[in-house]
């Protein structure tokens, strides 16, 4: 299922899926995001996202992702774009497999 709705310059979107993999594993996910258009040239964003994988024996196994990202636009086809995340995973076996890291990321998109 997924949900959108814009307002002005504003976007929400909402996502949630779930699949039976077989009859011992079921996965779920979701997500929610918002986009604002601060001005013609700058916009930035917020994602929150986790997914569970259940299986019948075995510990629940969790994902969580949020990020915050900007966009400017430079003129001339060119966009500055970067993104700062975190990314939490707990495989439910203790601390020894877990990550929780954190991460930047920036680049020019070019367009011809």
């Amino acid at each position: 299922m997924n949900l959108t709705v814009e307002r002005g310059h504003t976007t929400f979107t909402f996502f949630r899926a779930e699949e039976d993999n077989d009859s011992n594993t079921e996965d779920t996910a979701f997500g929610a995001a918002v986009k604002v258009m601060l001005n013609k040239s700058n916009t930035m964003s917020i994602q929150y996202c986790g997914a569970t994988r259940s299986e019948i024996f075995l510990p629940d196994k969790n994902t969580i992702f949020t990020s915050a990202g900007y966009s400017k636009n430079l003129g001339g086809g060119i966009k500055l774009e970067g993104s700062i995340f975190n990314v939490g995973v707990d495989n439910g076996s203790g601390n020894s497999d877990n990550v929780n890291e954190n991460g930047i990321v920036l680049g020019l998109k070019v367009k011809f």
